[in-house]
């Protein structure tokens, strides 16, 4: 890796995200890692990718002895092993234009903030 870009990935702060959950009509729900990433949530943010890294696998582990366990097919188990990390600048978070106009979750999609600035 060249040092140039080493550093640009330095600065780069990073999202533990998980996917959303498919909510079909007639069905059980299931979690959808297929879904584009800017449908999945923000659970937490780091300031490298190790420290993001290290808590997914964390997370995982805990998904995967949660599966094991009676009652099996509990959903915040079947996230947990669905858990990703990814640059907040990730274009891929960005939701498509038009596609919030009847309200987005600005809790789940931070991308969509308005930066503060205090005076």
């Amino acid at each position: 890796m060249k040092t140039r870009h080493a550093a640009a990935l330095a600065l780069v702060g990073w999202y533990l995200i998980s996917p959303p959950l498919g909510r079909p009509k007639n069905g059980n729900d299931y979690v959808d890692g297929g879904a584009p990433y800017y449908k999945w949530t923000v659970l937490l943010e780091f300031d490298d990718l190790t420290q993001c890294q290290e808590r997914r696998d964390l997370e995982i582990q805990d998904g995967e002895d949660g599966l094991k366990k009676p009652p099996t097919g509990d959903l915040w188990a079947m996230v947990e092993t669905e858990l990703e990390c990814i640059a907040i600048d990730d274009p891929r978070l960005k939701v498509p234009a038009g596609l919030c106009d009847s309200g987005c979750d600005y809790y789940t999609h931070p991308q969509l903030r308005t930066p503060t600035t205090s005076n």
